[in-house]
């Protein structure tokens, strides 16, 4: 699955962040933001996928850049959705 084709809960006014979440088998989730706001010190399209132990929960951020291009972002992606064993399906 890419992360273009993931349908993303559309930024809030106050918040500068599309936004989905992943629910992974183990009971943690991944938090996955998108800038969307050109209002930002980041650009339109750079991507941040966190970790959370529980959806909504508090997060920690998984790469070791905080911002991401989108190819950087699919490869987090990836490797989280298939370290925990979730399908296309299941998003």
């Amino acid at each position: 699955m890419l992360l273009r084709d993931l349908k993303m809960e559309p930024r809030e006014r106050e918040h500068y962040f599309d936004k989905y979440w992943v629910n992974l088998r183990d009971g943690s989730a991944l938090f996955i933001q998108r800038a969307a706001s050109t209002k930002l010190r980041y650009p339109v399209g750079t991507w941040f996928i966190f970790h959370a132990a529980t959806y909504g929960s508090h997060s920690h951020y998984l790469a070791t850049r905080y911002e991401l291009d989108e190819f950087e972002a699919q490869a987090v992606f990836d490797h989280y959705l298939q370290f925990h064993g979730v399908t296309d399906e299941a998003l």
